[in-house]
């Protein structure tokens, strides 16, 4: 199986628009994307750390 590289949530979080997912919210350290289909994805973001 294929490793995925390391990256910054911030990073993730922007790439994920492009696959339908909105910024819902984001409150502290976690942000929430939803996609049309009811999807939701909760993503940590602590600076310096990889996701």
């Amino acid at each position: 199986m294929a490793r995925f590289p390391a990256l910054q949530a911030r990073d993730v979080i922007r790439a994920l628009p492009a696959l339908g997912f909105e910024i819902v919210r984001q409150r502290g350290n976690r942000a929430r994307l939803r996609h049309p289909d009811a999807r939701v994805v909760t993503m940590p973001v602590h600076r310096g750390q990889d996701v």
